[in-house]
């Protein structure tokens, strides 16, 4: 047969049974035709020389979408003869690469990422946990990770957006991370999620309370915690203390644990992140200038810096009750049911919403910008307001020690302001001049 070309390919037909024709000026390479007029490309090769049993390797199809052309089907013939020619043995390794393909799904290294690199570095490997298990296992816990596709991922994706359309944000940030942690460890060549477009259109919240929510809120913190204290104290037939239900209350008030609600004022006073303060340990309080301090450690603050509160003496007498409902012994200012660790699975199923009949879109968070907006109003200088957040710019190491406690006197006098507005809030005194404060 005279040299290929893609026109003479093209024109083979079909006949009553599958037959082949070799390529002349590529030794070892093939093509097969079917019956259906179907065209395949082989390599025929015989590992360990010409006493070796033969082997057929498959390329791919000629013709149609996607099909290997004549050039490039010379071109990864002759790569697989020179594979065999250094000892190797192309469908022995194609082989070995699907058994290890059947090894490495996304299951084993999402396990391979939690076990590994979450749980050492990230303070949120629980959350990563939750969200494999309610939307990325379930779908892809079998499947080969070098068989995922930016088709699939999308729509998956798409799906989850339809209901939750940040959480479809959330799930792939956390997909793109634990393929390139395959990449890194070998596992796929690159990430088929790399760049993909969010699902869900996110925007900055922006939501303060007003003073008459503000007002409303700890009005309703003091109902909701005394109808609390009512249930609890009261005594059975048997002379043991009430179990606090929604069903004993017998009206609508919301019913707030007292440590709760104290949680809740505290964001509000210190504008600390709520999951900060439902951390704090006894020993993290301590004096500076014969005042209080709160230290939140570097491996709780959200940015992985130490930072120091001045704490108020509103937030003080606060604490002052913390410690008197809490036992000696036990670490955490706002215990769990054990008293051996912080109540943060209590803490997450307490909604601002219940204690804030009518407000729209409030959330916890929303706390810590209220205080940040009440500090500006209040006339704090935005630098100083940054601080008091923990906002501070990533400086040189030597500045972090001035940062943390040079800036204390500053910091102290905006969140008693902060404090003293507060209290000009829920008891309705007349509003203060704004006076600027310096630096």
């Amino acid at each position: 047969m005279p040299s290929w070309t893609t026109r003479t390919l093209a024109a083979l037909p079909p006949r009553a049974t599958r037959y082949t024709v070799n390529d002349p000026d590529c030794p070892g390479l093939t093509l097969r035709v079917s019956p259906t007029g179907h065209k395949v490309w082989l390599v025929i090769y015989r590992p360990g020389g010409r006493a070796a049993r033969q082997k057929w390797y498959t390329l791919g199809a000629f013709g149609g979408d996607g099909a290997i052309g004549l050039a490039e089907a010379r071109k990864r013939a002759r790569a697989l003869q020179q594979q065999v020619a250094d000892g190797g043995d192309p469908v022995e390794d194609k082989k070995a690469a699907r058994e290890v393909a059947t090894r490495e799904t996304f299951g084993a290294l999402a396990d391979l990422f939690i076990e590994r690199h979450a749980k050492k570095v990230k303070r949120t490997w629980v959350e990563d946990v939750r969200i494999l298990n309610k939307d990325l296992l379930p779908r892809w816990r079998d499947t080969p990770v070098r068989q995922l596709t930016r088709r699939d991922i999308r729509e998956h994706l798409d799906v989850i957006a339809d209901r939750a359309p940040i959480a479809a944000n959330r799930v792939l940030a956390l997909l793109s991370t634990i393929l390139n942690f395959g990449v890194d460890r070998e596992w796929l060549d690159n990430n088929p999620a790399y760049r993909l477009k969010k699902p869900g259109e996110e925007r900055s919240r922006e939501r303060v309370l007003t003073d008459a929510e503000i007002r409303q809120l700890w009005q309703a913190l003091d109902t909701s915690e005394a109808a609390y204290r009512t249930i609890a104290d009261a005594p059975r037939d048997d002379g043991r203390r009430s179990r606090v239900t929604t069903a004993r209350l017998g009206d609508e008030t919301p019913l707030l644990r007292p440590m709760l609600a104290d949680w809740l004022r505290l964001r509000l006073l210190s504008a600390q992140r709520g999951g900060e303060v439902i951390q704090m340990r006894w020993t993290d309080i301590t004096k500076v200038d014969r005042r209080r301090v709160w230290t939140i450690p570097a491996d709780v603050a959200k940015n992985g810096r130490a930072h120091s509160v001045p704490l108020s003496a509103a937030a003080v007498a606060i604490l002052a009750r913390r410690r008197r409902a809490v036992d000696r012994a036990v670490a955490w200012v706002f215990p769990n049911d054990l008293n051996r660790g912080a109540a943060t699975d209590r803490a997450k199923k307490v909604h601002l919403s219940t204690f804030l009949a009518g407000a729209e879109d409030v959330r916890g968070h929303d706390l810590r910008r209220t205080a940040a907006s009440g500090l500006a109003r209040l006339g704090v200088s935005r630098e100083t307001i940054a601080h008091v957040l923990n906002h501070v710019d990533r400086g040189p190491k030597s500045t972090k020690v001035y940062d943390r406690f040079d800036r204390l006197p500053e910091k102290r006098r905006a969140l008693d302001a902060w404090a003293r507005n507060v209290d000009r809030i829920v008891t309705g005194a007349t509003a203060p001049k704004v006076v600027p404060f310096g630096r």
